[in-house]
């Protein structure tokens, strides 16, 4: 039987933009995880680098999230309504 991911934690690695193409990558992958905890802080990412990552959190309604840090990240207006929307899909966020 395959291990399946269910806690991923991408902080304080200075990965900047690539940095968030990489986790998007990741969170396409949905069907190979079942995620409960997400970190993903403290990379130095960029507004266009944290709205990428805002747009692929539609993966989040999907699954099971009860914990996530998006702390360090630069979403500016408009990725912050498209976190607002994404996030109030996520039930078992506590």
């Amino acid at each position: 039987m395959a291990a399946i991911l269910q806690n991923v934690h991408f902080f304080n690695n200075i990965s900047g933009h690539g940095g968030c193409v990489a986790f998007c990558k990741l969170l396409r992958h949905r069907d190979s995880y079942s995620l409960t905890k997400i970190r993903f802080s403290g990379k130095c990412a960029n507004q266009p680098g944290s709205f990428l990552v805002v747009k692929a959190m539609h993966a989040f309604s999907q699954l099971i999230i009860s914990w996530l840090d998006l702390a360090d990240n630069t979403f500016g207006k408009e990725g912050g309504e498209v976190l607002a929307h994404e996030l109030s899909k996520c039930s078992k966020l506590t």
